[in-house]
């Protein structure tokens, strides 16, 4: 039945539906003039993590930090996982996600999950970027770009 579209550990879209849902808000915004933003949410030292606590409290953070992400977006945005420490919201209709990033690294830094796994590794942290159509970039691989990740 196609390829796979949610993430295994997190439940989340993953990488194909996250491109295609970033081509989709591209489309429609290039047709339409309208804005969205951009999100990641990178997990720093996720591997040193994984290395220290065991792969079975690593995927826990991850998709603890999914599933708390995808309540603090709305329901007309698209969280997923785009790579295995990143973490990629569409935030459709909204012209400006700075606000979203304070919010979301307070929401995030609270989680139970995280303050444990960084007990575990101090290093541990994360990494909060928002890019805008168009002004970061017109083309989903220069957004892609703009916030550091692989283009499709």
């Amino acid at each position: 039945g196609g390829p796979e579209l949610l993430d295994e550990v997190t439940a989340l879209p993953n990488r194909v539906l996250l491109l295609r849902e970033l081509e989709r808000e591209v489309a429609r915004c290039s047709r339409t003039a309208r804005l969205f933003s951009l999100l990641t949410v990178r997990v720093l030292e996720l591997r040193a993590y994984a290395a220290a606590a065991g792969l079975a409290c690593a995927e826990e953070l991850m998709a603890g930090l999914g599933s708390l992400l995808l309540r603090q977006v709305r329901t007309m945005d698209v969280a997923g996982i785009y790579g295995a420490d990143v973490f990629l919201a569409v935030l459709s209709e909204a012209p400006d996600g700075r606000s979203a990033v304070v919010r979301l690294r307070q929401a995030l830094g609270a989680l139970p999950q995280y303050r444990e796994a960084r007990r575990v590794v101090s290093s541990l942290g994360l990494e909060l970027k928002e890019v805008a159509y168009p002004r970061d970039g017109a083309t989903v691989d220069d957004l892609l770009r703009a916030l550091q990740l692989e283009p499709s």
